[in-house]
């Protein structure tokens, strides 16, 4: 079973703390990260104070387009993580299908890479049946789950988890 970490998240000069952490841990100059087309700002400029290199991959309705992004693995060999937020995406509001979730872990695993998953938003669902996060289709503990309690509990408090 995976480890959670529960911290405090206080804004960093390089964004948000989670994210900080995780570019920190993970992310060497010139690293490729792949992320939705557009994604969370602050996460980008963040992992860019680490001198990453982003390759985007366009969504529909039903999220990031799974054969784009394996399209994307193919041309970049030596990505370092697909970086997504899958429930009411930053800045689209738009929610990754069940069915695209699975994809991104069978993904994941053939092209042997790490899932970011940044949920901050998973548990404000006012309508619609919920999805569980990416993280629970994991099949190689590949994914890394990050969420907050600041958007349901106490905004103010700025307490998270990785």
């Amino acid at each position: 079973m995976g480890l959670t970490l529960l911290l405090t998240i206080f804004l960093s000069p390089q964004g948000p703390k989670a994210i900080d952490l995780t570019g920190r841990l993970f992310i060497n100059e010139g690293d490729t990260i792949i992320c939705e087309s557009t994604t969370y700002l602050a996460a980008i400029n963040t992992f860019k104070s680490y001198n990453a290199n982003f390759v985007e991959v366009a969504m529909d309705n039903d999220g990031m387009i799974m054969e784009e992004l394996e399209r994307k693995l193919q041309e970049h060999p030596s990505v370092k993580f697909i970086y997504t937020i899958p429930d009411f995406q930053n800045s689209t509001g738009r929610t990754l299908k069940l069915k695209r979730r699975k994809r991104m872990i069978e993904l994941a695993n053939q092209y042997n890479v790490l899932i970011v998953e940044d949920n901050p938003y998973g548990a404000i669902r006012f309508a619609g049946e919920e999805i569980s996060p990416v993280k629970h289709y994991h099949t190689e503990n590949r994914v890394n789950y990050m969420s907050t309690f600041s958007k349901t509990f106490t905004p103010g408090l700025r307490i998270g988890w990785i």
